[in-house]
């Protein structure tokens, strides 16, 4: 996995994107109870440097193999990358503004899991904006 991921975001091999939809989608068809899918976007630095956002490619393919609706939710409310940050700058760094939404049952799709301050940040603010539930998915989990 480390590889897929290394070779997706540094490395800009966009069709990666496709097979790590491919593993996460059977765990999104599992809840059985999403209505929209949506992403933890990336930070204006790395989405400048890379030219797209893995994770919003890793969602949009999600959608096309679930047949379940995408939409851009979040944004991030700082520019801050997490690359490189020790745990507790990871744990206080992930601040989401999330769009006004209809009751809706949202995955939120991510490529690692590190400490999960990222998804829960992430779910916080949907649910803040009318989300009834959310569920969140990642490829992979680093200790």
């Amino acid at each position: 996995m480390r590889d897929v991921v290394i070779n997706l975001k540094y490395h800009g091999v966009q069709s990666l994107a496709k097979d790590v939809a491919q593993m996460l989608s059977p765990v999104i068809m599992e809840f059985n109870d999403i209505d929209v899918i949506t992403w933890a976007p990336t930070s204006s630095t790395r989405h400048k440097e890379r030219g797209f956002d893995h994770s919003e490619l890793i969602a949009r393919h999600c959608a096309a193999v679930t047949h379940i609706a995408h939409r851009k939710l979040l944004r991030r409310a700082n520019g801050e990358h997490q690359t490189g940050q020790g745990r507790q700058v990871r744990l206080e760094q992930p601040r989401f503004i999330a769009r006004p939404m209809r009751a809706q049952r949202v995955c939120v799709v991510d490529d690692v899991m590190t400490t999960g301050a990222t998804l829960r940040a992430a779910a916080q603010a949907l649910v803040n904006r009318g989300a009834t539930g959310v569920r969140c998915v990642s490829l992979t989990y680093v200790k």
